[in-house]
């Protein structure tokens, strides 16, 4: 504790005991700020921070997803080996950067370009430009791409759902359709169903992860720029509230993986049961 209170000098008056915090907590009270906006409730800035930092992670979600899905196709197809190794190292290579990086590089193509394109006379100055500093949905978009492709995010959900993909072709009962001469999409969707459920919340949690970076490159006002002005300001209260969110955020995620690949997978209901 004296550590914490040289770190932030001034805070002994309104650092709360921990047991004092979690009695506030089971009652629903995080407490005010103390620094980021003196008086204001944590919850409240907790909620209104969580409006947008879903709507990034959703953007990031459908486009991680999305992505994923369309190389998982071009990985698998029969007739496209070339396309699918060029596709495949362009993803490892791209997605292998930090998504710090990939942001700044971002940022800078699309501010350079637009701006070449404006002295030119090709087009006039958009709302959204330059990026960040104007509020707009190309912002969000942006970060959401960036936020869904770096740092490894969209080499690991596709190869995930490449390999969930692989499992249910070679599956019996697809080899015995595909010799027959049936539809194979009938059978493969269903089976991959639960697989892709579970990916998705695990990439959620994976995504609200690495929305700090992002939303404070960006300048988003989420959960994860208020978590880093917390950090900076040395307000206890509002830190505490927001690991706490991102807790639960990830907790809660997690639960709902494990429970959503038990539902979907036999395997491991029957392993559930022997046990």
């Amino acid at each position: 504790m004296h550590r914490v209170l040289a770190w932030a000098p001034g805070t002994q008056d309104v650092l709360p005991p921990f047991s004092t915090w979690l009695g506030d907590i089971a009652r629903g009270d995080l407490g005010e700020s103390t620094r980021y906006r003196i008086g204001a409730g944590v919850g409240e800035l907790l909620s209104t921070a969580a409006v947008e930092s879903l709507i990034l992670v959703g953007l990031a979600l459908v486009f991680s997803m999305a992505g994923a899905a369309l190389l998982a196709w071009l990985w698998q197809a029969r007739g496209l080996p070339r396309l699918g190794t060029a596709s495949r190292g362009l993803t490892y290579l791209v997605s292998a950067s930090p998504a710090f990086l990939l942001a700044y590089w971002a940022q800078i193509g699309v501010n350079v370009s637009v701006a070449r394109a404006i002295e030119a006379g090709y087009m006039e100055r958009p709302e959204w430009f330059p990026v960040p500093s104007e509020v707009g949905f190309f912002r969000y978009a942006l970060a959401a791409g960036v936020l869904a492709v770096g740092s490894g995010m969209l080499m690991e959900a596709a190869r995930s759902l490449s390999a969930e993909v692989e499992r249910v072709l070679k599956a019996d009962f697809v080899l015995f359709a595909r010799a027959g001469g049936e539809r194979l999409m009938p059978h493969v969707v269903p089976s991959l169903v639960g697989p892709v459920a579970s990916l998705t919340l695990n990439r959620l949690t994976a995504l609200f992860g690495g929305a700090v970076v992002v939303e404070v490159i960006f300048n988003v006002p989420g959960v994860g720029r208020l978590t880093w002005d917390a950090a900076l300001l040395r307000d206890p209260h509002l830190l505490l509230g927001a690991t706490l969110a991102w807790a639960l955020v990830y907790g809660v995620g997690r639960l709902l993986a494990e429970v959503v690949s038990d539902l979907a997978d036999p395997r491991r209901r029957a392993a559930g049961g022997a046990a």
